[in-house]
């Protein structure tokens, strides 16, 4: 049997036996990653100065967390476990940040930081609990790349499906280095500018899922053309309320007085992402349904715009 047909073929794993995989995996990341974490702090192996330095230490952690992930991932032959790791990364990285740098106060810019992210990552992660198959499936992208890598295929996967993703991740989380130091500065209007930006992007998203979940099920044509509600105006809202999210981030981080140039990071490392890898794999996919030419000519391809006549 080839590597290829372990991926395609049944496993043989029950819904509940899959998502109890999955939460041992990232039960076990978690303990690994704050085991790091204690031994960085300890040793004081990271000797940046200033907010960056906590930052670098829990990142260390997440690349820990990231491999044990992968562990799971190569045992149970589906780089799909790892697919819930990015949503469910940032608050606790949020959260370690807030613990290292102000010791668990109560601090107004943090809390509402952290009270964004939080929304952010439970919609994405709820949206991955309604809709993962379990074991038994896998991203289409993976078999894909699956079937052009071959036997270097788990390579690949450490590299492009786990390390890679984290990497992104750390990056677009910067504003947090920014956000969740000490500052005399209170709360003020570009902090509640920054956290309308954040939350209007979840909200975005959280629209344009299920709007797209409801015309997905009520359609009777597989290659149907979602173009109702937010997909009127945009081929990808979903992608625009992400990069929206992040955005708020940095606002929210040049408010605080600490942030540096490198707090825009992150908005650019995520466009980035989208514009050269998740945009063009989404749309060449796309692109055999009849209707799309038709679609992509009238539909603003990201930011939300009135159709073409």
């Amino acid at each position: 049997m080839t590597a290829t047909e372990r991926i395609e073929s049944p496993r043989g794993h029950g819904l509940q036996a899959s998502f109890a995989w999955v939460a041992a995996a990232y039960t076990l990341a978690l303990v690994v990653a704050v085991a790091v974490w204690f031994a960085v702090r300890a040793r004081g192996l990271v000797t940046i100065e200033g907010p960056l330095c906590s930052y670098a230490e829990l990142a260390l952690a997440d690349v820990a967390a990231t491999l044990v992930v992968f562990v799971f991932s190569f045992a149970l032959r589906n780089s799909s476990v790892y697919d819930a790791y990015w949503t469910a990364a940032p608050p606790v990285f949020a959260a370690g940040l807030w613990a290292a740098e102000l010791g668990g106060v109560v601090h107004g810019r943090a809390a509402v930081t952290l009270l964004v992210v939080g929304l952010w990552s439970a919609r994405l992660t709820i949206n991955w609990i309604r809709g993962w198959g379990g074991l038994d499936h896998e991203d289409f992208r993976y078999r894909d790349l699956q079937r052009k890598t071959g036997s270097a295929y788990w390579r690949v996967s450490l590299t492009g499906l786990h390390l890679f993703p984290t990497a992104v991740v750390l990056v677009t989380m910067l504003p947090f280095a920014a956000i969740f130091v000490p500052s005399d500065r209170g709360l003020g209007a570009l902090d509640a500018l920054g956290a309308a930006i954040s939350f209007g992007g979840v909200v975005m998203q959280t629209v344009a899922d299920e709007q797209l979940r409801a015309f997905t099920k009520a359609r009777t044509d597989r290659d149907a053309i979602c173009d109702r509600g937010l997909w009127r105006y945009s081929r990808h809202p979903n992608y625009f309320g992400e990069i929206s999210f992040w955005s708020g981030l940095a606002v929210i981080a040049l408010a605080s007085g600490a942030a540096a140039w490198w707090s825009l990071l992150g908005v650019l490392a995520i466009a980035g992402l989208f514009f050269l890898a998740s945009i063009p794999m989404m749309e060449a996919r796309q692109a055999r349904k009849a209707g799309w030419a038709a679609y992509a000519a009238r539909t603003s391809r990201l930011v939300p715009w009135p159709p073409k006549a």
